[in-house]
């Protein structure tokens, strides 16, 4: 018994000698990558903070335009590496105030923004994906369900400014071949 013990214990000796000199060994490509907040998040950081929205939707590309207000509060979370938004707005004749929940964080491996999406009305997740700023616009698309039906919807928000931003969703019903406006928004800072 005492043998195969000391056996034991020389076969994980050995094993974890080859671990640690297979890791001092490995590829460039294949050590820890970066951790923590990747750079391009410090530019959502400018976010922080309450914030008004006159915001506008509409149901379909001839449906009448609906006016409402909202609130936001953005904050950082985890260590800065995600931007957290807690959104509200009432929608004139619905049943019950609509909150949502927004997390945004850039993808290191991708190159890419994601951002996730749930609400209280569709109680689904929605993850939105889109490339670096463009032309002073950040645009990120997903893929939706309304009343059992498949949409994408694509996000663009522009004209940054340090105390407000415009904001735009558009609809395509048709997999991405036409699109039409079907939210949109002016976000000013509360002072």
């Amino acid at each position: 018994m005492y043998k195969r013990m000391l056996m034991i214990c020389a076969i994980a000796v050995l094993a974890l000698g080859g671990v640690v000199v297979a890791q001092q060994e490995a590829p460039q490509d294949q050590q820890m990558p970066p951790m923590g907040p990747p750079e391009e998040m410090k530019k959502c950081a400018a976010l922080v903070g309450n914030w008004n929205a006159a915001m506008q939707m509409r149901m379909g590309p001839d449906a009448p335009w609906e006016e409402f207000p909202g609130t936001s509060r953005y904050e950082l979370a985890l260590d800065g590496g995600a931007l957290m938004m807690h959104h509200e707005a009432t929608f004139a004749g619905m049943p019950m105030p609509f909150h949502g929940l927004g997390i945004q964080t850039w993808d290191r491996e991708t190159k890419q923004w994601q951002m996730v999406w749930i609400d209280n009305m569709a109680c689904r997740t929605t993850l939105y994906t889109g490339p670096a700023e463009k032309d002073g616009k950040t645009v990120v698309t997903g893929e939706e369900m309304w009343n059992g039906m498949k949409m994408i919807s694509r996000i663009t928000t522009y004209n940054e400014k340090p105390d407000s931003f415009d904001w735009l969703m558009e609809t395509s019903m048709d997999g991405g071949q036409t699109w039409f406006e079907s939210g949109k928004a002016t976000y000013t800072r509360v002072k």
